[in-house]
């Protein structure tokens, strides 16, 4: 409580003191754990102003096939490493191009039933989609359904593929130009991609 200028006290936050704890600090993803207290006690703790918002800790699984995302918001982006499990990125390992790949992919907001945008790869941040194909008599039938973390399309190929939302979904879409672009600035990048592309193990099943 701060006196105001008649006498009386003043309950409510004033405009910097409110401001002030608004505004974070956004620190580096830390453990999602709790610190021991003997560790607690050999900390070179120092004193800091303003309020901090601690983010928990980024796990990835390498290797799943699936792709992880980050959210801001309403804003959803593709991890950067998380793009080398896209078959033809399996090995690579330049992380500035990653990044600079990652910036590319352009968020869609989709309503159920509605047609994916076309792109070179489509990634699937939220909600299931339908890929679909010319059935045997003409008309639409769906080859399979894709949930959150699946990828349609790859770097290489034509990057043709036709699907349609099931439920509200959101997806990331790399088209072919901002891919070609890339491939004339980054030399590297278009080098791995002529490679062939090593198998993944697996068994007689598959």
């Amino acid at each position: 409580m701060t006196p105001s200028a008649a006498g009386d006290f003043r309950l409510s936050l004033g405009t910097q003191a409110a401001r002030t704890l608004a505004t974070t600090a956004k620190t580096p993803p830390q453990m999602q754990a709790i610190t021991p207290r003997h560790l607690m006690r050999v900390l070179p703790w120092v004193e800091t102003n303003g309020a901090y918002r601690v983010n928990r800790r980024l796990t990835l699984t390498v290797g799943d096939g699936r792709v992880s995302f980050v959210s801001t918001g309403s804003q959803v982006a593709v991890v950067p490493d998380e793009l080398r499990e896209l078959p033809s990125l399996r090995g690579y390992d330049d992380r500035r191009v990653l990044d600079v790949l990652a910036e590319r992919f352009v968020q869609h907001d989709l309503d159920g039933d509605r047609q994916v945008p076309p792109g070179q790869v489509v990634l699937v941040a939220h909600g299931k989609i339908a890929v679909t194909a010319a059935g045997e008599y003409g008309d639409e039938k769906v080859s399979r359904i894709l949930a959150g973390g699946d990828h349609l399309g790859d770097l290489t190929g034509s990057g043709e593929v036709t699907a349609r939302t099931l439920t509200p979904s959101t997806v990331l879409v790399l088209s072919p130009a901002d891919l070609e672009e890339l491939l004339r600035r980054h030399g590297g990048l278009r080098a791995h991609l002529r490679r062939p592309v090593p198998a993944r193990p697996g068994n007689r099943y598959g």
